[in-house]
């Protein structure tokens, strides 16, 4: 296996891996709302757009192999 097609599979990795964490920042944020901690909920939000920055990096190192 050549080094770009290593990291063109890397990277997918990373991106399914951020998606996750993203999701699970929402689920987990919505359940902290729900609960009574809207201070967490937010935080997790924050979160959420950082991960989602990341992600977009990666997408964008991602499509500047090909």
């Amino acid at each position: 296996m050549d080094d770009k097609k290593r990291l063109r599979i890397v990277i997918a990795q990373m991106i399914r891996h951020n998606d996750e964490h993203a999701q699970d920042f929402t689920t987990w944020g919505n359940f902290a709302e729900v609960n009574g901690a809207g201070g967490v909920s937010s935080m997790l939000d924050e979160a959420r757009k950082h991960i989602g920055a990341a992600t977009a990096a990666l997408r964008s190192a991602l499509d500047s192999l090909d």
